[in-house]
C-alpha cells in the first residue's frame, strides 16, 4: 500500500502527534516540511521546525519497506540539516510499519529513536479508542478486510465528528479513504461508497470523495450526475440515480433530513431526473418538501 504521501498529509497537517506517539515533549507551534538536504541531494520526509528557536529541529521519516541503511541515512540527514540551520539543536525520529524492519544500527539507535507505528498507534486507543488519528489508520491497522468492511463506517464517523480543525480533519478523511481504497482492491468504487453511505456526501468536497464521485468542480450539478453515473455510482440504474441525486443536492444546498431522503428515495427515475433538473437553480434545500408535496397531489 502507498503510505508516504498520506502519511506526510496526516502529520504535515497536525505535527503534534509526531511528538505524542514517539514519547517526547512537545514543542510549541511548528510546522512540518519536505526538505532536501542541499550537501547530499536527498529528501527527507519530513522536518518539524518549531517557531521557538530554543526548541529542536525533528527529522522524522517513515520506513515501511526493508532498509539496512535508514539509520545511518537519518544521521546524516541530521547532521546536514543542523548545518543548514546554523548548527540548532536536532532530534531524529523513525515510525517504522512492522517492529521487523528495524535494523537497530548501533550506535546510531543511541541517537534516532525508533517507533513501531502500528504499536503505538494501538496503545494510543488503550488510552482514548476515540482518537481521530486511531480511526484514521485503521484500513491499515484493521486485522482483516471483513473487520474494516464491518466497521469502516463508523471509524469515518468517528473522524468527521472530531473536533479538530477543518484542515486537519479533511487531510484524515481523506487519508482514511485513500487507505480504504487501497486495502479493499476487489471493492469497486460503488461498493466502498455505498458501504459508507450516509457518511460520504460531506465527503465530496474532498479529493478522496471526488475521486470516488468523479464529480468535476466545474461542472453544474445535472452535468456531475451523468459522470457519476457514467461510472457506475451504484450497481442499478434506479439506486444509483436516488444515490446521486442526494449526494449532488448536499453538495451545495445542506444536509438532507432523515424525511426528505425517504421522501427522495420513492421517487422514480423520471421524478429524480426532474427533481435534479429543476434543483439546480436552488439557492438552498427549502423548495424540496414543498416539491415533493406537489407530487402527491
Amino acid at each position: 500500500m502507498e503510505t508516504d504521501r498520506q502519511l506526510y498529509r496526516v502529520f504535515g497537517a497536525q505535527p503534534a502527534w509526531v511528538f505524542e506517539l514517539a514519547g517526547l515533549p512537545p514543542v510549541g507551534k511548528c510546522a512540518m516540511r519536505s526538505l532536501t538536504v542541499k550537501t547530499l541531494e536527498r529528501r527527507t520526509d519530513g522536518v518539524i521546525v518549531p517557531e521557538s528557536a530554543a526548541a529542536p529541529l525533528s527529522i522524522i521519516e517513515f520506513q515501511f519497506g526493508e532498509n539496512p541503511q535508514i539509520y545511518t541515512r537519518t544521521v546524516q540527514k541530521m547532521a546536514a540539516v543542523q548545518e543548514e540551520f546554523g548548527m540548532r539543536e536536532v532530534q531524529g525520529v523513525i515510525f517504522f510499519g512492522d517492529r521487523r524492519l528495524d535494523p537497530c544500527t548501533k550506535p546510531w539507535t543511541s541517537l534516532v529513536r525508533a517507533i513501531v507505528l502500528p504499536d503505538e498507534l494501538r496503545r494510543l486507543a488503550e488510552r482514548d479508542s476515540g482518537h481521530p488519528l486511531v480511526a484514521a489508520f485503521q484500513p491499515l491497522l484493521a486485522e482483516s478486510e471483513a473487520d474494516l468492511e464491518r466497521n469502516a463506517r463508523g471509524f469515518l464517523h468517528a473522524i468527521k465528528t472530531s473536533k479538530l480543525k477543518t484542515g486537519v480533519r479533511e487531510a484524515l478523511e481523506e487519508v482514511f479513504m485513500s487507505w480504504t481504497i487501497q486495502r479493499l482492491p476487489h471493492r469497486t468504487k460503488q461498493e466502498i461508497e455505498k458501504m459508507l453511505i450516509g457518511e460520504l456526501p460531506e465527503l465530496v468536497e474532498t479529493r478522496a470523495g471526488r475521486d470516488i464521485l468523479e464529480i468535476g468542480k466545474k461542472q453544474g450539478l445535472a452535468e456531475g450526475l451523468a459522470e457519476g453515473l457514467a461510472e457506475g455510482l451504484a450497481e442499478g440504474l434506479s439506486e444509483g440515480l436516488v444515490r446521486a441525486v442526494m449526494i449532488l443536492l448536499e453538495r451545495k444546498r445542506g444536509r438532507l433530513t432523515k424525511t426528505l431522503r425517504q421522501q427522495i428515495q420513492q421517487l422514480t427515475n423520471d421524478q429524480l431526473c426532474q427533481l435534479l433538473a429543476e434543483a439546480d437553480a436552488w439557492d438552498s434545500l427549502d423548495p424540496l418538501a414543498p416539491w415533493l408535496a406537489k407530487l402527491d397531489r
